[in-house]
């Protein structure tokens, strides 16, 4: 999936157990500009299977909007800031959008440790 322009805009989506958690985890991954903006949204459900045995867990998920330049530092912020062994985090690439949001989360993430 990696692109060959870092500058292409990409959406992380990654579930965490409470709030609170992922609010200091949204709050820590913006501050730092790996993230131009990040989305909270607590009451999801996630349903999957643990030990053979149908598990329905409250979560919180967030869609954090950052660029391909920042994949690399932000997964590993996410695995380090995560409490669970085994996060959700998939990465997703964008196809279109409005140019001028595409934009500033370039300049929102210009910042951002490890930035090419």
């Amino acid at each position: 999936m990696k692109g060959d322009d870092p500058n292409l805009a990409r959406i992380i989506i990654v579930t965490h157990p409470d709030e609170a958690g992922a609010r200091k985890m949204a709050d820590d991954l913006v501050g730092q500009s790996m993230a131009a903006c990040i989305t909270v949204l607590p009451g999801a459900t996630s349903i999957y299977k643990e030990g053979g045995e149908l598990v329905h867990k409250a979560e919180v998920q967030l869609l954090i909007k950052t660029r391909e330049g920042v994949i690399g530092p932000i997964k590993h912020r996410i695995i380090d800031l995560h409490p669970y062994d085994n996060p959700e985090l998939i990465v997703m690439p964008t196809d279109g959008g409005s140019s001028r949001y595409i934009k500033w989360i370039g300049e929102q993430t210009a910042d951002a440790p490890g930035h090419p």
